[in-house]
């Protein structure tokens, strides 16, 4: 019988001389990746985060965690401890704030702060571009072995993770290319100073553009159309007759009368939620055997579809007619090498997206190529912040409410649930407002974004941004939505600023806040683990005019 020690840091029983302890050490290790993540991404000498923030991003933590002994410095075997010491930081516990400060330290040990050589670079790119070729061909490469050679080779001064975020970075690059990028390292755009030396080299390595030859057959290329159409409108919200997709910024629409929910044989797009400026059509071809159409699908020689738009953009009520020639040129986009019948084609043709399983991906690739269709179609000399400044008429629509509950997310690491605190907080609110006969509702600025909230108090209109944290980072964030939520969309100028925190932060904040006209109050959450039943200050609920 093994002997068992009780680890107050983890709230778990510990075996000695077995398996136990390290598969207790390396589902620690798991739990805490997403810290690890969240540090990487920082440039930051000093951070100071609650025990709340923290858990914001790794889920529950045990009682352990309010000790300085759980954020030690020393690191053993697949201990969460990696987290901060592999990201470039050591950890010191703040018992009076209940927080954890976070300095970066340079050590030869600690290879993700120092900078990265060109030399290093080019390996990733190597290796990912390896990766690539295999999955366009359907073929299998060992990843693990891959990342084993070049660990032990170019990039022997680095460990795992710093590879595995550098090759996410490569996927973002392509994900912008509008290319397929590898399975498994999904797109992080978080590169800093590498960002242009990563960009050169992914566009020397990925300079060949891919074949393409035209589909003709009308029933494959309708149902490669209705693909793409599908995975626009899965993400779209309906207002009359205009779908907005929010995590992309654009908008569509039927040309013609379709119901809301449903796009015709031709499809707009733009990026104005108003649906008054459209930038580019996308249509499916009435003959497809022809280049007659400004849209088209075609099949790379891997057999893989592409959705293709030739660059002419006519002439609207934004803009003159831009010609394929000038959008080439002014895009910076590539024409691909299209075939029709086997001849070179006539016309200039861009990739819009490949037609994959993923329907994320298309939408991403799609608001790219239409956010360049928008920039194009500024006309010359016209200031663009001055003929956007006409959107300061009120949005009448609103986004959906908040939601509670939890999530799954998936990362390099595995999957992960995170609860909704901020949707539960909100909810609860709307559910107290309502008591009272007010709603709490969500205007959109002109650009799209959600508010957080709008009320109509007693003495005026409330905006409203609530955060379920409040260290300076939650403070900063809520203070420059209050203030520019309220000049993007005109009316909410007038309205009494409030900032909703569980806590109070620190005084020289509360001052500042006070200072540009923010009034800060407080919700409570008896039981940690129900934020749903979030109850607010008499003060916020006497401003709302909730006896």
């Amino acid at each position: 019988m093994h002997l068992e020690a009780f680890n107050a840091e983890t709230g778990e029983f510990r075996a000695r001389g077995t398996r136990k302890a390290d598969a207790v050490a390396q589902r620690d290790s798991r739990k805490y990746k997403p810290l690890f993540d969240y540090l990487s991404m920082q440039t930051a000498a000093s951070l100071l985060l609650p025990l709340s923030s923290i858990e914001e991003i790794v889920g529950w933590l045990p009682d352990g965690a309010a000790t300085s002994q759980f954020w030690a410095n020393t690191q053993y075997h697949l201990s969460r401890r990696s987290a901060w010491l592999d990201a470039g930081y050591h950890a010191f516990y703040d018992a009076g704030r209940r927080s954890v400060r976070f300095e970066r330290v340079a050590t030869p040990n600690n290879p993700s702060s120092s900078g990265w050589t060109d030399d290093e670079l080019e390996a990733c790119v190597g290796a990912y571009r390896q990766l690539w070729t295999a999955q366009q061909k359907g073929t299998k490469l060992n990843k693990s072995a891959l990342r084993r050679e070049i660990l032990a080779t170019a990039l022997s001064a680095r460990n795992h993770s710093a590879y595995e975020r550098r090759m996410q970075n490569i996927s973002a690059v392509l994900a912008a290319m509008n290319l397929e990028w590898v399975k498994g390292y999904a797109p992080l755009d978080n590169m800093g100073a590498v960002r242009s030396r990563v960009d050169r080299m992914v566009t020397q390595t990925w300079r060949e553009v891919p074949r393409l030859h035209i589909v003709t057959r009308k029933g494959d290329v309708r149902s490669a159309f209705r693909k793409w159409q599908a995975a626009i409108l899965e993400a779209a919200q309906y207002d009359r007759k205009i779908g907005w997709l929010p995590d992309e910024q654009i908008a569509v629409a039927s040309y013609g009368d379709a119901p809301d929910g449903e796009l015709h044989e031709k499809a707009t797009l733009g990026v104005d939620p108003f649906g008054r400026d459209w930038s580019v059509q996308i249509n499916i071809p009435s003959d497809p055997k022809t280049e007659n159409g400004s849209s088209a699908v075609a099949r790379d020689e891997l057999g893989r579809l592409y959705m293709i738009r030739q660059g002419t953009l006519h002439e609207n009520n934004q803009s003159a007619r831009v010609d394929e020639i000038d959008f080439r040129d002014l895009s910076g986009m590539t024409p691909a090498d299209v075939r029709l019948k086997g001849e070179a084609a006539h016309r200039l043709w861009f990739i819009v997206t490949p037609i994959t399983d993923y329907a994320d991906e298309m939408r991403r690739n799609t608001a790219r190529f239409v956010k360049i269709c928008a920039a194009l179609r500024v006309p010359e000399g016209v200031d663009r912040a001055q003929a956007k400044a006409d959107a300061a008429e009120i949005m009448d629509r609103f986004g959906r409410d908040e939601e509670g509950g939890s999530s799954t997310f998936w990362s390099q690491g595995g999957s992960r649930t995170m609860r909704k605190r901020h949707g539960e907080v909100w909810q609860a609110l709307k559910e107290i407002l309502k008591t009272a006969d007010k709603d709490l509702r969500k205007p959109i600025p002109a650009r799209g974004y959600d508010t957080d909230g709008e009320i109509d108090g007693e003495d005026g209109g409330i905006l409203v941004e609530i955060k379920t944290g409040f260290s300076a980072v939650d403070v900063y964030a809520g203070t420059g939505q209050l203030l520019l939520y309220s000049k993007m969309l005109a009316r909410l100028d007038g309205h009494r600023k409030i900032l909703l925190l569980p806590r109070k932060p620190q005084a020289v904040l509360c001052e500042a806040l006070e200072q540009v006209g923010i009034e800060l109050h407080f919700f409570d959450v008896a039981d940690d683990n129900d934020w749903s039943s979030a109850t607010f200050s008499r003060s916020f609920l006497d401003r709302c005019g909730v006896p």
